[in-house]
């Protein structure tokens, strides 16, 4: 057993596939690093995905470029990421219903735009997609396609990005100790909303990967997934946590706030939340808002 292990492993076809399907979680992982390290809990990854992968794909069938394709991949999931920051940094609403609604929104306009486009058609249309890098000359590289090598590039770059530039330690403060974003003069609001498009449109571009890429078509059965899979967490007993804590939080009224931070709504305070859980908490850096801003002195 060991040694058919072994010779798996040694096998150059083992690696080519292990780079080929871990480019699109690469690339989604990037993403969902972003909002993370931002403070801000992203659960639309995998409906962003699905609505990169078809429009995409879409733009390329009717005569784009693919890397104009990878582009309306990237530019759908900013979108989405700007949806995202507006209902969960701007409103302050549940990050985890907001998430799971994104997966639902984004799965269904997709399915819904690909049964406009293509009403009749039993097989999905097909696209010439990225060809392999037969010119790079390495093993295992050479038999994937340039997004693979993108998405290894990115890695170091974003690693980089965020542990050794100014912009990179901005977005982790406003995840990690969002006073400190605003006592040196910047919006969290502003770094929070940049960091959410920035991560979603990674994950447009992995959704893109799978249809211009890894396959030539956009099946729709990976909308149904996609949908199926957040209606599978909503209902598990994780989500059911999370329904409760959207119950709680959600009935409270619109009342002044006694806790000192200048008798803003009830909904704007961080104290609102603080039987809720723990994703919700005042000790949570992703329970900021507005009302915890510090005030300067006079």
């Amino acid at each position: 057993m060991i040694h058919d292990l072994f010779t798996i492993f040694a096998a150059q076809s083992f690696w080519i596939a292990v780079l080929r399907i871990g480019t699109p979680l690469i690339l989604g992982t990037l993403g969902v690093l972003l909002c993370e390290r931002c403070g801000v809990l992203n659960l639309g990854i995998e409906g962003i995905m699905v609505a990169g992968a078809y429009t995409g794909w879409l733009a390329v069938y009717h005569g784009a470029n693919l890397w104009v394709g990878v582009l309306v991949g990237a530019a759908t999931g900013a979108a989405f990421g700007l949806l995202h920051a507006l209902l969960t940094v701007g409103l302050a609403l549940a990050q985890h219903v907001v998430g799971l609604g994104i997966t639902l929104l984004a799965t269904s306009l997709a399915s819904f735009s690909y049964r406009l486009h293509f009403p009749r058609v039993t097989t999905p249309p097909t696209i010439q997609p990225f060809a392999e890098m037969h010119w790079l000359h390495i093993p295992v590289l050479s038999a994937q396609t340039p997004l693979t090598l993108l998405a290894l590039v990115l890695v170091p770059l974003v690693g980089y990005g965020l542990y050794r530039t100014p912009a990179g330690l901005a977005l982790r403060m406003a995840g990690e100790n969002p006073a400190v974003v605003e006592a040196q003069g910047l919006s969290v609001y502003a770094v929070r909303t940049l960091a959410l498009a920035a991560g979603s449109a990674l994950m447009g571009v992995a959704g893109a990967y799978l249809t211009l890429s890894e396959f030539n078509a956009f099946f729709s059965t990976w909308s149904m997934d996609a949908a199926g899979s957040a209606w599978r967490w909503w209902s598990s007993p994780r989500g059911g946590r999370a329904r409760r804590c959207w119950g709680h939080c959600s009935s409270r009224p619109l009342m002044p706030c006694n806790c000192g931070c200048s008798n803003r709504a009830a909904a704007l305070c961080p104290t609102r939340f603080s039987s809720c859980c723990p994703m919700c908490s005042p000790s949570s850096p992703l329970s900021w808002s507005p009302a915890a801003r510090p005030t300067r002195r006079r």
